[in-house]
């Protein structure tokens, strides 16, 4: 996964990110599989993946073909006073309050 800032895209769906940082699952060490009478969904514990450390790469061109996803991480100082269709002005976002969730 890279994590970074949008500059733009081309014809070819191609995206060059700024100030990028690349996340992987790091490689596990092969285990022998427990015995499948051993098994029990109920009690084997789930592992978070805790230990991903970033890799600081700077600018990066994403080739299309491999984009999955791409999600906007938007600031509430970013949202403020910004006019867009749907929000009413009781909306604590267009009022420039916080919200408490």
């Amino acid at each position: 996964m890279f994590r970074g800032n949008f500059k733009c895209t081309d014809s070819d769906l191609n995206i060059i990110l700024s100030e990028t940082y690349e996340y992987r699952i790091p490689p596990f060490a092969p285990q022998s599989p427990p015995p499948p009478s051993s098994i029990n969904p109920s009690t084997t514990p789930i592992k978070p993946l805790v230990d991903i450390v970033p890799r600081w790469l700077g600018l990066v061109v994403v080739p299309g073909e491999h984009i999955v996803r791409i999600e906007l991480e938007e600031f509430e100082s970013q949202v403020r006073g910004r006019k867009t269709v749907g929000t009413s002005i009781s909306d604590p976002l267009v009022k420039g309050k916080e919200i408490s969730i």
